[in-house]
């Protein structure tokens, strides 16, 4: 049976780990970043889905996870490229338009 002292060194082993601390951390810049909305909306879902995937994937400690990261990278870059390209179709536009 765990005793209180055992319950208290593992919390203290997990809250000093690198592994809580960064998570913290980045927690604290992805909050401030998507609450200031310095992060396009589709960004803040692509992360968050990213992040809600590793978390109850529990694959982490497991060699897979580098390819569907790898996986998921991919997917993430050809929407931002699609996004880009979006972006720039809408400022050729305006562009065009103001010359009119």
């Amino acid at each position: 049976m765990k005793t209180w002292m055992d319950i208290v060194e593992r919390f203290i082993f997990k809250i000093t780990s690198g592994r809580f601390i960064f998570t913290v951390l980045v927690a604290g810049v992805y909050s401030y970043n998507a609450v200031n909305q310095i992060l396009s909306e589709s960004r803040v879902i692509e992360i968050t889905l990213l992040v809600l995937y590793a978390y109850f994937n529990k694959l982490d400690r497991n060699k897979f996870i580098e390819a569907k990261i790898a996986a998921l990278m991919e997917q993430m870059s050809k929407a931002r490229k699609a996004e880009e390209a979006e972006e720039d179709e809408e400022a050729e536009e305006d562009k065009k338009d103001k010359k009119k």
